[in-house]
């Protein structure tokens, strides 16, 4: 088929075990005459998530040190792959793959989340919304905005009941803007008055 004609194939041989392979008339030995081809299928292999150690080794020669010609001793490591991300638990496979499902299947960075807490991940993007957080809060002036937007499949209440997101930005002089994005509740609950009155404020 034209269509499978790129996927890797491997086959499927559909044999008689020796207890199996026995005439069922006199109970003589059968022998292969010939086969034939039944039928193919795709199959899928669901994505895994492997972790994956990298542990050097240290060498050190037995001769030098020991003599006059060579007094100190020679100490060599085996080579290690540079990392992708430096500090990081990408890999050159899973860093690739989300670039993919981003910007060519454009599936959104929460959607890839739950796919990966689905294959035994932990909350991977909250370390990162935690440290950006936590740079914004060091800045002198942080300036607020909320918008008001429907959030569907919100536990406890209606489908069209809106929400207030509430836009986070930062301008840094030396460094890239941060951004923090979350829901409240609508400015006449939490932050009645608020808002109104006060667009931006400083920390200091």
């Amino acid at each position: 088929m034209k269509l499978t004609v790129g996927l890797y194939r491997e086959t499927v041989e559909c044999i008689l075990n020796p207890e199996e392979s026995v005439c069922e008339a006199c109970d003589s030995e059968l022998k292969i005459i010939g086969k034939r081809k039944v039928r193919s299928e795709m199959e899928y292999i669901p994505a895994k998530l492997v972790m994956k150690d990298y542990v050097q080794y240290v060498y050190k020669c037995v001769e030098c040190g020991k003599n006059d010609a060579n007094p100190y001793d020679a100490i060599y490591s085996a080579p290690v792959l540079a990392p992708v991300l430096t500090h990081s638990i990408a890999s050159p496979s899973s860093v690739a793959w989300i670039m993919y499902q981003k910007y060519v299947l454009s599936v959104t960075l929460y959607r890839q989340e739950r796919d990966l807490q689905r294959m035994g991940a932990a909350d991977w993007l909250k370390p990162l919304y935690d440290r950006m957080h936590g740079q914004l809060l060091k800045c002198g002036i942080i300036m607020s905005d909320g918008t008001t937007w429907q959030v569907n499949r919100e536990l406890g209440r209606r489908l069209r009941a809106n929400r207030t997101f509430r836009s986070t930005g930062v301008a840094v002089v030396k460094a890239h803007p941060l951004f923090s994005m979350n829901t409240r509740e609508p400015r006449g609950r939490a932050y009645q008055g608020i808002s109104r009155r006060i667009p931006w404020f400083s920390r200091q």
